[in-house]
């Protein structure tokens, strides 16, 4: 084996000594008959991902005869002795190299490997005999080398644990379990995971593979057991999920009015306060629990809710609208006991049968702002209109039989 320059060799170890300064490791030797050699590679918070001064350490080559052993930094020339890297480095493939020094048989043991991260994927992959293995598993290599063989033959594939948990839900949407699982290309196919959830009785409630980021969903709340399992490497959680009760909001069955009618909807929530949002064709038109308006114009209206609980949960429910053509200006009279509507002189005369059932006059324009109001005082009612713009006027009566608008031109 050979000499390592002391001072780099034993800077990682003098920190250590005052404070660990790796979460995770690997020692991986090499031997053959009568010689060996050995590099180091560490995973760190403290490191980073290129050459380090205070962690990494460059390699002189082994005696003449003897193999020397080492790992790259990507994009770097040099050889390393020892190789610290960023704790999110993990993931990538490490270049895992050796320079033989005479033709052999050669045996590389990995040490350490239960200080990697928990069910972790750790690979082997000799890139010119094309073989693959899992390291967790079997953590001794032996393979034959010449001095003409390309020295940089290796790659160590790496990952993050695995992990899982359960995932609340006040909202009784998207609850479940949680997996996050190392997605890595090993022999050219992405890592794929089984898995087995069980309640807290023991019963399978869902299983089948994935990988990367996934969410199996549950039914109920209780705690559950997640079991990964990726060729021989098993995990287990355990945790509890919280379903909360569901937020339900009913509208009304499609609604059929006429024009100038005030159209009421009132929402079934199964919960209390909370806020809303009515949207008539994408434009907000209240924000109370029910919604009262006035449809001056025939036509098929979409009307929506936004509903947001206290707990944040989100509903929304659309209902549609008919609004039929205005009813004659004579129904429109005797609906709200009025004698007569006429316009002279511009000024608009209206009379009435009974003043008790008259509380409120209004005069809109085509756009629907509110343009006169008054309330009635006698029978006989006197509007001037000269100021006004020719054109299509809505005129609205609040009465004991509701409100109604009809629309009127002068």
């Amino acid at each position: 084996m050979k000499n390592l320059l002391l001072s780099l060799f034993l800077l990682p170890f003098i920190v250590s000594a005052q404070s660990q300064f790796w979460q995770n490791r690997l020692k991986v030797d090499v031997s053959a008959a009568g010689s060996q050699d050995r590099t180091f590679i560490y995973f760190s918070d403290q490191a980073t991902d290129n050459f380090d001064p205070v962690y990494d350490s460059y390699k002189t080559p082994s005696a003449a005869g003897q193999p020397t052993l080492y790992t790259r930094i990507d994009g770097n020339t040099g050889i390393l002795a020892i190789n610290a890297f960023s704790l999110d480095y993990f993931g990538n493939p490490i270049t895992l190299g050796m320079q033989p020094g005479s033709d052999g048989t050669f045996t590389l043991i990995f040490q350490y490997v239960n200080d990697m991260p928990l069910g972790s994927v750790l690979y082997l992959h000799d890139m010119q005999d094309d073989v693959w293995q899992n390291l967790m598993l079997d953590s001794t290599y032996t393979f034959n080398m010449l001095l003409t063989d390309s020295n940089d033959r290796f790659q160590i594939f790496t990952s993050p644990s695995p992990t899982a948990y359960g995932v609340d839900d006040l909202c009784s949407s998207g609850a479940g379990f949680a997996v996050d699982l190392p997605s890595i290309l090993i022999d050219g196919q992405i890592t794929s995971w089984d898995y087995l959830l069980s309640n807290s009785m023991g019963i399978e409630v869902g299983y089948g593979s994935t990988t990367g980021m996934d969410t199996i969903e549950v039914s109920a709340s209780d705690e559950y057991t997640m079991v990964v399992t990726f060729d021989g490497m098993t995990s287990t959680f355990t945790d509890s999920v919280v379903i909360g009760a569901p937020v339900s909001v009913t509208l009304p069955v499609d609604i059929t009015s006429n024009a100038g009618e005030t159209v009421n909807v009132t929402p079934n929530v199964s919960t209390t306060g909370g806020t809303y949002s009515w949207l008539l064709d994408g434009s907000e038109v209240g924000t109370d629990a029910t919604l009262d308006y006035t449809f001056l114009t025939e036509g098929t209206y979409n009307l929506v809710l936004n509903y947001v609980s206290d707990d944040g949960c989100e509903v929304s429910q659309t209902v549609m609208i008919t609004i039929l053509g205005t009813n004659s200006l004579e129904d429109f009279l005797l609906r709200h006991s009025l004698e007569y509507l006429t316009i002279q002189n511009e000024v608009l005369y209206i009379g009435m049968n009974e003043l008790e059932n008259i509380s409120e006059i209004i005069l809109m324009d085509i756009k629907g702002q509110v343009i006169y109001s008054m309330s009635p005082k006698t029978m006989n009612t006197a509007m001037d209109i000269s100021e006004y713009a020719h054109g299509v006027y809505y005129l609205g009566v609040i009465s004991n039989k509701g409100s109604e608008f009809v629309p009127i031109q002068f």
